[in-house]
């Protein structure tokens, strides 16, 4: 005869993986829809992109100091993109194509680990790598303050 603590204990594991079970299928759905989305998204943003651009907020630091910030482009940059201008979009901010790398390389990670259980792991996460990083952006952040063609 079972108890009622191992019945119990059983129901509890059993609704735990119907739960695991419907987040896992969400996350399915979310991740299948996300390139749609942002192909209907850029579809939208590219009939209206002057306006956007035009109706962002101006940088801080920049109007305030007279100095670029390491986002100083990101807004024109993403705007060129959007218009598939390359040369342009990498005078402007070329950071920003890092970041679109791993984006795209994040969501690789995550659709890996939700379709196919597998723990691909693309993006570096040593110290070492992001120190590197960190430095060429500041780096490139001084350069960009007195040289007049990386603006």
């Amino acid at each position: 005869m079972v108890s009622k603590e191992v019945c119990y204990k059983e129901f509890i594991v059993m609704n735990n993986l119907v739960e695991t079970t419907e987040k896992l299928k969400i996350k399915r759905i979310i991740l299948a829809f996300i390139p749609f989305i942002l192909i209907i998204i850029y579809l939208f943003v590219k009939e209206n992109l002057n306006e956007i651009v035009n109706s962002l907020p101006k940088c801080f630091i920049l109007s305030n100091f007279g100095i670029y910030c390491p986002g100083c482009g990101n807004t024109r940059c993403i705007a060129a993109l959007i218009n598939l201008d390359i040369l342009s979009a990498v005078r402007y901010n070329p950071f920003m194509f890092g970041v679109i790398f791993c984006a795209v390389l994040c969501y690789i990670e995550r659709f890996a680990d939700v379709f196919f259980r597998k723990n691909v792991l693309l993006i570096p996460r040593k110290p070492v790598f992001w120190v590197i990083v960190t430095v060429l952006l500041v780096i490139f952040y001084v350069l960009r303050m007195f040289f007049e063609f990386l603006r």
